[in-house]
């Protein structure tokens, strides 16, 4: 697993010249927390297997560098996890799967296949910012990890806010019993309109947390039935408005804080018609 990660950072004096500073060091789980003390457990958390760590300049010295992380997640999907909490409140970047760059222009961050790629420059000369985005493309270009998007990504239906897409690992709406779900914003349905997918190891476990959610909900207001996937119902949530919840097999769809019932339904019904299995 070492030389795979290490494969993926360019040659020294390979991208215009850039060198590397020292020799690159592998981190492993039990270790991490030496190059990212504090988000080290976050990071394990979507499925880390290593991490290289490399530095480049100009001149082979070390007094300023771009530093280049590259994490294997083990899963396209888990890369994409990690990433999509990268990308807040930065801007988009065309790169790798996706990418995007910090505001004052010092970091990037991509995702390709199942590697999320992290890199930083100590500086803000010309120089340093241009390399770094050299640098970034020629990691880029030597994963060779499909850009497609994870399949329960692709699974969004139609009119998802850019950018906000995301894969969260627990605690999804506020719920302790939704996990492993994509989401993603809909302002069709309402400025903080969210929708989700969670995916479950079997259809009695997404049963399962359908039927908690059902229990959470008793006691607001229109609470009732609906016709979508498996089992369903709409209710009027006193904190989070127009809420929609199907089970189908092994998914639990759900939007909250839609300001409409129609329209919450209405992506429900598409998410869950996108679902097999």
């Amino acid at each position: 697993m070492a030389s795979s990660v290490l494969g993926l950072l360019p040659p020294s004096g390979s991208v215009n010249g850039w060198k590397l500073v020292k020799i690159p060091h592998v981190y492993t789980p039990t270790s991490l927390y030496e190059l990212i003390d504090g988000e080290a457990d976050a990071v394990k958390s979507y499925g880390f297997i290593t991490c290289a760590d490399a530095h480049y300049s100009p001149d082979g010295s070390g007094q300023q560098s771009v530093d280049i992380n590259v994490y294997d997640m083990s899963k396209p999907i888990n890369a994409f996890g990690l990433f999509s909490h990268d990308r807040q409140g930065a801007t988009p970047l065309s790169i790798g799967a996706g990418g995007c760059q910090t505001s004052d222009g010092t970091g990037i961050s991509f995702w390709k296949g199942e590697y999320l790629v992290r890199l930083a420059v100590t500086t803000h000369d010309a120089t340093y910012l241009g390399g770094m985005k050299s640098l970034a493309q020629a990691v880029s270009a030597l994963i060779h990890g499909s850009s497609e998007p994870p399949a329960l990504l692709r699974s969004l239906p139609s009119g998802v806010k850019p950018g906000s897409e995301s894969y969260e690992l627990s605690n999804v709406a506020g719920h302790e019993f939704i996990n492993n779900a994509v989401t993603g914003r809909y302002p069709s349905a309402g400025s903080s309109a969210e929708l989700f997918i969670a995916e479950y190891p079997s259809g009695s476990e997404a049963a399962g947390a359908y039927t908690k959610y059902l229990a959470y909900e008793k006691s607001n207001t229109g609470l009732s039935n609906l016709s979508i996937g498996s089992q369903a119902f709409g209710v009027l949530d006193r904190f989070s408005r127009n809420v929609v919840v199907s089970q189908k097999g092994r998914y639990l769809v759900g939007i909250v804080r839609s300001d409409r019932m129609a329209d919450a339904q209405g992506l429900v019904k598409a998410a869950v018609g996108k679902l097999h299995g």
